[in-house]
């Protein structure tokens, strides 16, 4: 799990951790805090590395 945390930074983790840390401020700013579920949603996909990289969401195709 820690290896998860800390390894395999890319720029792409970098720009979904900003992205939730940018919906966390201007929820709390704007007192919008609905806004606030997609920003803790973005941090928690860039800090677990989730979500559909290299490949791994194809459909596989039909081998015959």
């Amino acid at each position: 799990m820690i290896n998860r945390l800390l390894h395999n930074w890319n720029v792409f983790r970098f720009v979904r951790l900003t992205f939730g840390i940018m919906l966390i401020f201007q929820a709390v700013e704007h007192r919008n805090y609905w806004l606030s579920i997609p920003g803790i949603i973005f941090i928690a996909i860039a800090l677990f590395n989730a979500g559909c990289e290299q490949k791994n969401c194809a459909i596989p195709t039909k081998k015959k």
